[in-house]
């Protein structure tokens, strides 16, 4: 192919004919036939590797989830993290949240289908003080003021939770406060009574989760 260019103008452009394309397609695709095998099999490693290392994190994540339900008693453990959510027609986003990764007694069934795009509103004060105290603990939740908890959630079959906090410390807000990213959710059957340093022990099993979900 003979171009023709000058610094300054695209005169060049007019010489380009039909041939010269069709060559160069011709081109590309005798490249292509060449290194088909090589290509596909890039492609296939580049997202095997992407899949693989997803469901590696994911099983990992619930073998820690499913220790920390032995070491518990617990009968349901959620890491839940908060999102936008869908789009009013006003524009409106929906603030809710969505269960990433649960661990279970083996004899349940799994839930975290169920607790996808849940709308935050109905938890908005237990989350509010769950970010503000670091965790929120209910020994009985039929004894709770809030008919939310007290009425609708045992009826899951959950008679007591204890909620701890996760944070982003990478992102702060305009106080210096670290991003609140979401919250862990122990939960049981029937209602406990745990002593604080069973409390703080639980908290603690938070760093097993965020190497997970802060990367």
């Amino acid at each position: 192919m003979n171009f023709t260019f000058e610094k300054g103008s695209l005169d060049f452009l007019k010489s380009i004919n039909k041939k010269d394309l069709f060559m160069f397609f011709v081109f590309i695709v005798l490249l292509a036939a060449l290194f088909r095998e090589e290509i596909k099999e890039q492609l296939h490693l580049q997202q095997k590797d992407i899949f693989a290392e997803g469901i590696d994190d994911q099983l990992e994540l619930e073998y820690e989830l499913n220790d920390i339900v032995k070491t518990y008693g617990l009968d349901y453990i959620n890491v839940n993290l908060f999102h936008n959510g869908t789009v009013s027609a006003s524009g409106y986003h929906f603030k809710k949240m969505s269960c990433i990764a649960e661990g279970k007694q083996l004899n349940k069934l799994p839930r975290i289908h169920k607790l996808q795009n849940w709308v935050i509103a109905p938890f908005k004060e237990k989350i509010a003080e769950t970010k503000r105290q670091g965790w929120v603990y209910i020994a009985n939740l039929k004894k709770d003021k809030d008919p939310y908890f007290s009425q609708l959630i045992p009826k899951w079959g959950i008679n007591s939770v204890f909620y701890v906090a996760l944070f982003d410390d990478r992102k702060k807000d305009s106080k210096g406060r670290s991003h609140f990213v979401g919250y862990i959710s122990f939960a049981w059957s029937k209602a406990t009574n745990f002593k604080e340093k069973d409390l703080v022990n639980m908290e603690k099993e938070k760093e097993r989760i965020l190497e997970y979900i802060i990367k």
